[in-house]
């Protein structure tokens, strides 16, 4: 079934009103008819089961309505800028399939800052959500310093720092804790640029509570760090 996303306040009790764009696909590109059936979902986790009612004004008619399963623990991905964006761009997309939350892109010390990538970001995030048939869309924040994202999210339950320290732990160490964690925690999750963080950065988190984390014997590329950790968490905790 053809999924689309519609913004929430674009649904009514019974009714949901497409946008142009989406009109025209549905008409002209796919060229469906009355009475054929699409999914909706709003991006807040709702997803709709919908017949076509109205093709020349958008409109269509909700027949059934579910909602959909999300992890139950909340990821945000704090992820240092990537020299180069395309490598951003597939971390969004890889990153919303695997179920994060939001995403902060981080402005690290050795990143090289390329701003203004905001809207296309979002709605990479989007699209993603749409392919990988989930109900919610990742919020993509604006960018700020590490100082900032970690002032920011240092209430976090699980708070993971990726890094190469002398004073590093294990993931694994770090999510074994078993009955002590929340049923439903948040968890926080920097992962650096190219170069590492800086060592002010890095005790800057540590000193907000920040587990500093290894991610192993190998050294993971900053486009590859942030997918494994969710990954893992994925298999712990979903």
């Amino acid at each position: 079934m053809r999924r689309f996303y519609c913004s929430p306040g674009n649904i009514t009790k019974d009714k949901i009103y497409l946008d142009d764009k989406n009109a025209h696909y549905i008409k002209n590109v796919l060229r469906l008819k009355k009475g054929d059936r699409i999914e909706i979902f709003d991006g807040k986790g709702n997803k709709y089961n919908c017949a076509l009612q109205d093709l020349n004004s958008a409109k269509i008619i909700s027949k059934e309505f579910s909602l959909a399963k999300e992890t139950a623990y909340k990821v945000t991905l704090a992820q240092a800028i990537p020299n180069k964006l395309s490598k951003m761009d597939f971390i969004i997309e890889k990153s919303t399939e695997l179920g994060v939350e939001r995403i902060v892109p981080v402005a690290a010390g050795r990143s090289v800052i390329k701003t203004g990538k905001g809207q296309r970001w979002q709605s990479l995030a989007s699209e993603a959500s749409k392919q990988c048939g989930r109900p919610v869309i990742p919020q993509i924040k604006d960018v700020m310093p590490v100082k900032e994202a970690i002032s920011v999210l240092k209430n976090s339950d699980i708070k993971l720092f990726a890094c190469i320290d002398k004073d590093t732990i294990k993931l694994q160490d770090v999510l074994n804790v078993g009955e002590s964690l929340k049923s439903d925690p948040t968890i926080s999750i920097f992962i650096g640029p190219e170069g590492d963080f800086t060592p002010d950065e890095i005790k800057h988190a540590k000193d907000n509570g920040f587990k500093l984390v290894s991610l192993g014997e190998r050294v993971l590329r900053t486009e590859t760090a942030g997918l494994y950790i969710l990954s893992i968490l994925d298999y712990i905790l979903g």
